[in-house]
């Protein structure tokens, strides 16, 4: 599972926008967003925030909280979507879906880092 999740970390969440959005959906192995299908250039805030979560649960803290921070980032700061979190965002900021529940897993992460082994 660990490499698995490393393997995310570093394609869909660093080689995207330097880390600084959130996971995207459908990166190819030498680092570019799969054209194949729409929503392989998105990111899915709440999937964001599940995976963080999966990852800290898995031992892997820094890579988590890094990759919600990008997620939390560009919700609260550059696209101010503040009370209307949408389902999905691509680079520019373009969204689908305001409102959406999904992005609630980010109490997820919470739940992972207090049950987390010391």
């Amino acid at each position: 599972a660990r490499l698995a999740l490393q393997a995310i970390y570093e394609l869909n969440v660093l080689e995207f926008e330097d880390g600084k959005r959130g996971a995207v959906n459908g990166m190819r192995p030498e680092g570019l967003v799969d054209p194949g299908f729409m929503q392989a250039g998105e990111v899915w805030p709440g999937t964001t925030y599940a995976l963080a979560a999966t990852m800290i649960r898995e031992g892997m803290t820094t890579e988590g909280f890094a990759t919600a921070q990008g997620a939390a980032e560009s919700t609260y700061g550059d696209f101010g979507y503040w009370f209307q979190t949408p389902e999905a965002w691509t680079y520019l900021g373009d969204y689908r879906s305001l409102g959406y529940m999904r992005p609630l897993a980010i109490w997820a992460i919470q739940q992972a880092w207090e049950e987390r082994k010391t």
